[in-house]
């Protein structure tokens, strides 16, 4: 089977129920990655740890043991430090990738001499494969105004070019969130693909997960301004206008999460 230069990073951390589930979906690409970096970040569970051990014994896999727990973002960097790939490709633990996502990302980004991109993501239970050949894969340049508005770039979704640009150390809120703002800002090309590439499986993730975080978010956008302000990527003005619009933004979602308690 053919591989292609692309090294794929996946973070983990206490997650033994997902992790062969992410890694099985790699290694069924219809194009196998140059290499699978595993980064994990000090766990604790020893179901995990010896899987871990029984994957590094795989020529194409290589596993990182942290012995600090950093942040997924942290971990992600470990691993793009000693790729050598021409891209990078990120898998969250929990997540999986449609069979044909490496193979067509990866035509995507050699035509066009892109520096990222990214495609949509689905719910499993709502996903249809498409058997798609190159002439069929709908995509377009990223309007990057509309990254201001929110991160419409799942991690999960992305494919990038392997030059050691690394997220931000000691951020474990937003972190992914900047990094597509700095790229969008130094004026990279990027694109989407309108097609479903990368499967999540907790539906309810963002009620469970992210809106329990909901003020560490804010506050790690609220960061992100002031790195970037501080950069001198944005105005004072335009400082002052986003920080009042991610604020309106948090009070909304906030207003939400209780509206859909009261109505349960």
């Amino acid at each position: 089977m053919k591989n292609i230069s692309c090294t794929v990073i996946i973070p983990t951390y206490n997650c033994s129920k997902t992790i062969n589930r992410a890694v099985q979906s790699v290694l069924n690409q219809s194009v196998l990655p140059e290499k699978i970096i595993i980064i994990d970040d000090c766990s604790n569970e020893k179901e995990l740890i010896d899987y871990l051990n029984e994957l590094d014994k795989n020529p194409l896999i290589q596993v990182i043991f942290k012995k600090k727990n950093m942040g997924p973002g942290a971990a992600r960097n470990e691993g793009m430090k000693v790729a050598t790939s021409k891209y990078i490709a990120f898998l969250d633990a929990d997540d999986t990738w449609s069979v044909n996502k490496l193979e067509l990302q990866y035509y995507i980004m050699e035509k066009n001499d892109y520096y990222l991109t990214c495609h949509k993501t689905t719910y499993f239970a709502d996903y249809h494969y498409e058997n798609l050949d190159y002439a069929d894969i709908r995509y377009k340049d990223f309007n990057k105004k509309n990254l201001f508005k929110s991160n419409i770039i799942a991690t999960r979704s992305v494919m990038m070019k392997n030059d050691k640009r690394y997220f931000f150390y000691n951020k474990r809120y937003s972190e992914d969130y900047l990094l597509w703002l700095l790229i969008a800002l130094n004026d990279e090309k990027m694109a989407i693909l309108n097609h479903d590439l990368a499967l999540y499986y907790d539906k309810f993730y963002f009620e469970k997960g992210l809106s329990s975080n909901m003020k560490e978010m804010f506050k790690g956008e609220k960061q992100n301004l002031k790195i970037l302000y501080d950069l001198k990527y944005l105005t004072k003005v335009n400082y002052i206008l986003l920080s009042f619009y991610f604020r309106g933004k948090y009070i909304r979602r906030l207003f939400l999460k209780n509206i859909s308690y009261f109505l349960k």
